[in-house]
């Protein structure tokens, strides 16, 4: 059969075919920047690179490769493990990259810094606060703290907020003082304070978390709940199994021996769940990161039925030919197809 293959190699250049019997495994160089489908080349830097899929937490990556989002990518894939020295939270970075997986490189007046996203006062670490509106990260407290914002250790607040407590805060909070029993919109009289109503909580599946931060009753997820906190957009998460399907959008995976989770844009391993339904369906490729991913070239699996439109619908080869006249097949099928590309529509 190698002889088979040669001959049809050879023959297929004579007529100026491209084909290419190059198919690398995960991890394996890329062949001029191209991996088969479905898979991604990931360009190193005086190497060619290697090709790779996305992953879900808890996949085996195989030896020498590991499950983790880099700094250009949207999701996890299977990737060589990052052997930088690499900024933590709250230290100096320049770049995206200088920063530890799951950390931004935050640019405030003069001071770069590594930090994280956040959902409400409160769920930063101290001498941190959240700060932005459609999607806040921890920015340096300048200052003392602010409205529903955490005490400082010693109980004080900036100017005109009192330092409270109240049932739905695991730590003292600052608070203005109600105003003849009145508070602005959002807010309700509690004790003769104005604490925000309806009053913070847990973040339910799907929604935006934190793994930790100053006040305790708002980290991690309601429900019992996972918080993802080691992506760099943690989110609540559940476990799953046939009983307890995901939401649309979510696939049921394995995340550690007998321990399945729902995740993000993943398909449901089909030992806890059918796959469709509820849950995520298949993944879509993964976008080309560097050069541009092809799928690599390869004998076509049919011949055309020469019907009414042109021989351009293909439909199985009948039966099993000779290694020779396989060959011959393999190459007068390419050949055709070529032209038929032409004019199809």
């Amino acid at each position: 059969m190698a002889r088979v293959a040669f001959l049809a190699t050879v023959m297929a250049a004579s007529l100026g075919l491209n084909v290419s019997s190059a198919r690398a495994a995960i991890g394996d160089a890329c062949v001029d920047g191209v991996c088969p489908p479905g898979e991604t080349c990931i360009p190193e830097a005086d190497a060619p690179g290697y090709c790779t899929t996305r992953c879900n937490a808890g996949v085996d990556c195989g030896p020498e490769l590991e499950c983790r989002q880099a700094d250009t990518l949207p999701y996890p894939m299977c990737l060589r493990p990052d052997t930088r020295v690499r900024a933590a939270f709250g230290e100096a970075c320049q770049a995206q990259g200088d920063c530890e997986d799951g950390l931004l490189c935050f640019a405030e007046n003069d001071a770069r810094y590594c930090t994280r996203y956040c959902t409400l006062p409160g769920t930063c670490p101290e001498g941190f606060r959240c700060a932005g509106n459609e999607r806040p990260a921890c920015s340096l407290l300048r200052g003392l703290p602010g409205n529903q914002e955490p005490c400082t250790p010693d109980g004080r607040c900036a100017d005109g907020f009192a330092c409270v407590s109240h049932p739905s805060r695991g730590v003292p909070f600052c608070a203005l003082p109600c105003a003849e029993g009145q508070c602005a919109d959002g807010y309700a009289c509690t004790e003769d304070f104005c604490v925000v109503s309806p009053v913070f909580m847990k973040p339910g599946f799907g929604e935006a978390c934190v793994g930790d931060g100053a006040d305790p009753m708002l980290v991690g997820c309601a429900d019992g709940g996972t918080c993802l906190a080691g992506e760099r957009e943690p989110y609540c998460t559940r476990a799953c199994g046939f009983s307890s399907p995901c939401s649309a959008g979510y696939g049921c995976v394995e995340v550690a021996p007998g321990q399945p989770e729902c995740r993000r844009g993943a398909v449901t391993d089909d030992r806890f769940g059918p796959q469709g339904g509820s849950d995520a369906g298949p993944l879509a490729p993964p976008p080309p990161v560097g050069p541009t991913v092809a799928p690599t070239a390869a004998p076509p699996k049919a011949v055309g039925s020469g019907g009414d439109d042109g021989g351009c619908t293909m439909t199985p080869p009948g039966r099993r030919s000779s290694p020779v006249g396989f060959a011959l097949l393999v190459v007068s099928g390419l050949a055709v197809q070529r032209r038929r590309r032409a004019r199809c529509p």
